[in-house]
This record gives C-alpha cells, sequence and structure tokens, in this order.
C-alpha cells in the first residue's frame, strides 16, 4: 500500500527499536516503523528494503489504518489509485477502510457517490468530523 502524507517527512512508530541481551553480547532489535519521505510511504517498497516478512509489513499496514492520523486533514491517506480502479471490468469503491470482526483492516464495498471518493455513509462520516 501507498500512503501519503500532509507532511514532508513523518515517522510512525509501530514496533519501537530495543536492545537485547544474548549472553554477555547486545544485540540491536530494529523494530518496526512507518517512515514518509517526500510525502510518500510504500510498505511493499519498505517490506523490500528493510527484510520484512508479510507478516510485518500487514502489521504496519493495519497500524496506520487504524491510526487516528489516518484519512484526517494534516494526517496522511491511501494513495489516489484511480488509474487502477478505472480499469476496465473493475468497479470504483468507497476509500474509506474499517476493522471487521476480526479486527483485520477492510476497505468499504460501496461504490462512491457522483463526484466524491466516499460512499454516502462515509462521506457524511468525514464532513462530520472536519
Amino acid at each position: 500500500m501507498r500512503f501519503l502524507s500532509a507532511a514532508t517527512r513523518a515517522k510512525y512508530v509501530v514496533v519501537p527499536a530495543y536492545t537485547t541481551m544474548n549472553g554477555p553480547v547486545k544485540v540491536p532489535v530494529s523494530g518496526l516503523r512507518a517512515r514518509f519521505f517526500g510525502h510518500v510511504f510504500d510498505s511493499e517498497k519498505a517490506q523490500r528494503d528493510l527484510g520484512w516478512t508479510d507478516e510485518e509489513r500487514k502489521r504496519v499496514e493495519d497500524y496506520l489504518l487504524g491510526h487516528r492520523d489516518f484519512n484526517r486533514h494534516g494526517g496522511f491517506y491511501l494513495e489516489n489509485t484511480d488509474v487502477v480502479l478505472q480499469t476496465p471490468g473493475l468497479v470504483k469503491r468507497c476509500i474509506a477502510f474499517f476493522r471487521n470482526e476480526d479486527g483485520e483492516s477492510e476497505q468499504c464495498p460501496r461504490e462512491p457517490t457522483e463526484g466524491s471518493e466516499y460512499c454516502d455513509e462515509h462521506k457524511a462520516m468525514m464532513a462530520a468530523e472536519v
């Protein structure tokens, strides 16, 4: 997933870095974090660059999708994927995300209203937050 931030540079710490002891030797553990450079954080690129497992990448994505700054003015949001969403055979969907009954992030299945990226329900929720 590609996220865009209002800030040019931002960092969200999912799991803090720490040092542990392996006998007499200190072993640094890097933790997990999302770093926005030039307004962008690409979780798949970060996975390749930092050697994350699929579970670690998913954990970072879920953390960002559940963060209070997600989809808020001055925060961050998912990159607009109109080019992909308008590909023949694919239906454009509301860009809102929510937690399903298993606690996983899931995209709203409804189509957006005309002239908006949100369905009627999420459009009203976003207007109420501003």
